[in-house]
């Protein structure tokens, strides 16, 4: 979700991106003159990415740090996570998309249906599918400069979309020793839930946001 915070075409210009923000902690001086972006993702893939993103770690993997000292971290890390348990991740991390648990992440303080529901409802929001995003990034890229009242060249939209690709943004962080954050980009594919979710867990997120998957997904609802 991105919030800017000042009319485009002004010398100001200036864009802030609040990607958790929830729709009670934006203020009223933002609603008054910002454009309000809301990207949406099926919580079903929103799980799988969770469960690799959020995974306890006894250690975190530092930039610069000694290559022997990473690889100790990284074992202990991996003993800690196998002793842990892949199930009562998934489970953990289901759970809190469904109910929220801001212990497993601040990011999942809440659940999806109350961060999605309230900005999908606000007629001031553009809602973009992220789905949407990779089926057809040019088409969805138009339609929000439109919303925000720019102009830009094919040309120009389709080498900012080849920028942005995970794979030069993956390679850019390499290169720049940030580990952690090349690997917390994986594939930022869709509907990878459909071969990574068991039926137990697909059931459950039908039952608690079956209507949510009918009104913005219902090929696969």
């Amino acid at each position: 979700m991105v919030i800017l915070t000042k009319p485009f075409g002004q010398t100001s210009n200036r864009l802030l991106q609040h990607i958790h923000h929830a729709h009670h902690q934006i203020r009223d001086e933002d609603w008054a003159d910002a454009k309000i972006i809301y990207v949406i993702r099926d919580p079903r893939d929103v799980a799988i990415s969770s469960r690799n993103a959020f995974r306890p770690k006894l250690f975190r993997m530092a930039k610069g740090q000694n290559r022997w000292v990473s690889a100790i971290k990284r074992r202990l890390n991996d003993a800690f996570e196998r002793a842990f348990g892949e199930t009562a991740i998934r489970a953990m991390v289901n759970r809190a998309l469904l109910r929220g648990n801001d212990k497993v992440h601040m990011w999942l303080a809440i659940s999806w249906r109350e961060h999605v529901e309230p900005f999908l409802r606000d007629s001031r929001v553009l809602k973009v599918r992220y789905e949407r995003l990779l089926e057809d990034p040019l088409a969805a890229s138009q339609e929000i400069l439109s919303f925000l009242g720019l102009q830009r060249s094919q040309d120009e939209i389709a080498a900012a979309i080849d920028r942005q690709s995970f794979d030069k943004a993956r390679r850019n962080f390499m290169d720049q020793g940030q580990l952690d954050k090349a690997l917390f980009l994986r594939q930022g594919k869709a509907s990878q839930w459909a071969g990574r979710l068991s039926g137990r867990e697909a059931r459950q997120f039908k039952r608690h946001l079956g209507d949510l998957l009918e009104e913005l997904y219902p090929s696969s609802s």
